[in-house]
This record gives structure tokens, C-alpha cells and sequence, in this order.
């Protein structure tokens, strides 16, 4: 028989004391969260910073290769007050998106003081290129800077030699000596794009041997200029500019044209535009086939081929063939077609260029 007792439902069961959190305690949590807060929030401001910054980079560069592209085109420069008016018309958005960065502040544009450009020595911009181009060498000297601050505006910026220098040559993260202001303690804030001008200039020599005639030229749509018989001019021009070269009796005879793209030469004489002065150029190569194949037999000598053309014609077979066989990578374990037929030429211009001159 059982005897034990069951509890009843209705009995009253033991009292157990709950504590409530202390003051203290809560304070102690309100201040954990508060700096963990405090914590992000600080490096989701950082990140904000740092994602200005690489957009302004950013920025910087597009608005030099705008620069770039709109003096090509237009072959000029503006003057540094107006240094955005050719960049938004290219980029082809509103202008305070180019004076001004992200953060609201204006940016500065700067010439080197030592940056002449134009028909005298001491010519700044603006510039727009007429026949002369530029008398002055284009060469370290034709630099600028764009200089944009996301802290705060920029101090004045002087516009003197040493200060463009000093601006030049800061480097990453630091700022020009002397500098105060927003930007004192904030070198990553200050960004400087620097763009060297002197790549979208060649030098060109135009050169009238000719001891009577005067020769004819123009460059893109300038009026035609005159180089008088026995003159030089030497200028620089923004690379792509066209030169139109003329009859010398008769300036609305145009007899040939050509873009400039790099450091060129031509001459004239005895009434024709023709060659280059610069060795290696293509034009150079062109100008001896002519006078070669132009040049008369040597005397008392009995050809077995047709004169200059024989050699002329084995040689661009020469040069076609080896030229395919470079597309083969020269391969020589297993000769291609192209190999052989290059041997061949080879063998031919050898043959008739000495039976030239034997």
C-alpha cells in the first residue's frame, strides 16, 4: 500500500528572489554601446572620406584628358582664367561640375610661369595656332596643375615660379610648405593633378632650298603663307594638325597634305614640295625611291635588267615576303613558305642591284 502523500496543486512553493540590474550596471552597457556607436560611426565617415577622394582623383584625371582632347581638336589653349570653358564643352556637363569638386569647393588651374607658347618668345596663353605655330621650343615648361581641396577652400595661390614648383613636387598625402588653413593637417584631403603639355606638340622644319621660287604652305585652314626662296621656319605644332603644301605658281593648287604626328621636316625646290629632313621617317624612305629610281643609268655599264626599277621591284618583294615570314614567327625547324620565298627575293635583289653597278 502506498502511503506517500501527493502535493497538492494549491500548495505554495518556495519564493525565489529576482534581482533587478543595478544603476551602474546599466550605465556601464549604455556606455559599451555608446562608443561601439561612436566606433562605426567614425569609420563609416572615414570610408565616406576616403570614397571622396578616390572620386575626386578620378575626377581630376578626366578633366586633364578633356584638356587634352579639346586642344587637339581645336589646336589651342585657353587662358587660365577660362581653363574650363574647352573641358565642360568636351565632357559636355555643367561648368561648376568643373570648377568646383564634390565637397562644394573651387578648384585652381595653373600654368607654369615658365610656359611660353605662340609666335614670340614670350608668348602665353591663350593660344591658337596659326601657319607659324609656335616659335618657342615646347619642351618641360609646357606643364599645368588643377589643385582641389575636399577640407576646405584653398589659400591664395601665388603664381610665381617657386610656388608652381613647390605644388609640382608635393607629394601624396602632404601639403606645400607653408600652407595653412583647412588643409594644414589634412595632406589626404588635397589632391593635385599635374598634366605635361610638351607630348601634344612636334617640332617642324619647312625648308625652301629653291634659289628663286618661293614655296607655299598652310596650316589646317589658315590662309596660305609664303616661305620666301632660300628660308627656314621652324615652329611647333599640335600633334594632328594638317600641312598643306602648294604649286609655286599657283597657291590654289594644292599638291599633297599630311597630319603631323611627330618631329618632321620638308624642303622645297625647283618648283616641289617633297622629302623630309628628319632620317628614319617614312617620308625619308619614299624620297630616296624616288630620287633613285628618278636617277639615270651609271654610264658604260650593260644591264642585264631593266635599270633602277629591277632593283626597286626585288626589293619590295623582299620586303613583302619577309615581313610574312615574321607573321611566322621566323620559324626556321619547319621553313615556311614564306622563309623560302624571302631566301628567293634576297638572292634576286642581290643579282640585279650588283648588275646595277658592276
Amino acid at each position: 500500500m502506498n502511503t506517500s502523500i501527493k502535493p497538492s496543486k494549491w500548495a505554495v512553493r518556495p519564493r525565489v528572489e529576482r534581482r533587478a540590474f543595478t544603476l551602474i550596471e546599466i550605465l556601464g552597457v549604455l556606455t559599451i554601446i555608446i562608443i561601439m556607436s561612436a566606433l562605426a560611426a567614425e569609420n563609416v565617415l572615414e570610408s565616406v572620406k576616403n570614397a571622396k577622394r578616390s572620386a575626386e582623383v578620378t575626377s581630376l584625371a578626366n578633366i586633364v584628358t578633356a584638356f587634352q582632347t579639346a586642344a587637339l581638336k581645336s589646336k589651342s589653349l585657353p587662358a587660365a582664367s577660362n581653363w574650363y570653358v574647352p573641358v565642360f564643352n568636351t565632357m559636355n556637363v555643367s561648368p561648376d561640375l568643373i570648377t568646383n569638386n564634390s565637397s562644394g569647393w573651387q578648384r585652381a588651374f595653373l600654368y607654369d610661369p615658365a610656359f611660353n607658347v605662340g609666335t614670340t618668345t614670350s608668348s602665353v596663353p591663350p593660344y591658337t595656332q596659326g601657319n607659324t605655330g609656335s616659335v618657342q621650343p615646347v619642351m618641360t615648361s609646357a606643364r599645368l596643375l588643377v589643385v582641389s581641396s575636399l577640407a576646405g577652400s584653398l589659400p591664395t595661390i601665388a603664381t610665381d615660379a617657386a610656388t608652381f614648383s613647390n605644388l609640382w613636387n608635393t607629394a601624396a598625402y602632404a601639403v606645400p610648405p607653408g600652407w595653412t588653413g583647412a588643409l594644414t593637417n589634412s595632406g589626404a584631403d588635397l589632391k593635385i593633378q599635374r598634366l605635361n603639355l610638351s607630348s601634344l606638340f612636334s617640332c617642324v622644319v619647312l625648308e625652301n632650298n629653291d634659289p628663286t621660287n618661293s614655296a607655299y604652305y598652310s596650316v589646317e585652314t589658315n590662309a596660305v603663307a609664303t616661305l620666301a626662296p632660300a628660308t627656314r621656319q621652324q615652329m611647333w605644332l599640335i600633334n594632328t594638325s594638317v600641312l598643306n603644301f602648294y604649286a609655286s605658281n599657283n597657291v590654289n593648287s594644292l599638291l599633297s597634305r599630311t597630319y603631323v604626328n611627330g618631329s618632321v621636316g620638308f624642303t622645297f625646290e625647283y618648283g616641289n614640295w617633297g622629302g623630309t629632313l628628319q632620317f628614319g621617317n617614312p617620308a625619308w624612305f619614299g624620297q630616296m625611291a624616288y630620287s633613285f629610281l628618278a636617277a639615270p643609268n651609271p654610264p658604260g655599264k650593260l644591264q642585264r635588267y631593266p635599270k633602277q626599277q629591277s632593283v626597286a621591284d626585288a626589293m619590295s618583294l623582299y620586303l613583302y615576303y619577309f615581313g610574312q615570314w615574321s607573321l611566322d614567327n621566323f620559324s626556321a625547324t619547319n621553313p615556311a613558305p614564306a622563309q623560302s620565298l624571302s631566301a628567293a627575293a634576297a638572292s634576286t635583289l642581290t643579282n640585279v642591284a650588283w648588275d646595277l653597278i658592276k
